[in-house]
């Protein structure tokens, strides 16, 4: 066998990958994500048609991080405990993000519509950075929801 060769390697990076890949709160984060993106998706592609820009685009209906760290802290309560340590820091995470959501990018919108009318540009309503108490409370239900769906069905 060559020095520092382990042929045990691939077999436990390929637990890992499996463990991963069947591991519940990956599966709900992922999948909370991915339904407010494709929703969020959908709702630009009705009002607008297509385009390359709503791929990436900020802002909108639902709101696809409050989504993620909403599965994100829920999962680990279902599979942790709440009254877990790691619970608290990532639901005390999920809070500071909603908070974000809500006021900090709000404002951060107003001001770009402020600067857009002295400046006197035109931009798509695509170009949106904040999210209103809707949006978040949507995402905060797609949340909540896939998680529950993916650790009871």
């Amino acid at each position: 066998m060559r020095p520092g060769f382990d042929s045990r390697l691939p077999y436990s990076k390929m637990k890992e990958l499996i463990g991963l890949l069947t591991n519940k709160i990956v599966w709900s984060v992922v999948l909370a994500w991915l339904m407010s993106f494709l929703i969020k998706l959908g709702i630009n592609y009705s009002k607008r048609g297509f385009s390359k820009e709503l791929l990436y685009a900020t802002g909108g209906m639902p709101s696809s991080h409050v989504a993620f760290s909403t599965a994100l802290a829920l999962s680990v309560g279902l599979a942790e405990g709440f009254n877990s340590t790691l619970f608290i820091i990532v639901a005390s995470l999920t809070v500071i993000i909603v908070h974000d959501a809500i006021n900090i990018r709000a404002k951060i919108d107003k001001r770009f519509e402020q600067i857009r009318k002295k400046i006197k540009i035109n931009f798509n309503e695509i170009d949106t950075i904040g999210h209103t108490i809707v949006e978040v409370i949507w995402g905060i239900v797609i949340g909540l929801i896939i998680p529950l769906i993916v650790f009871y069905l």
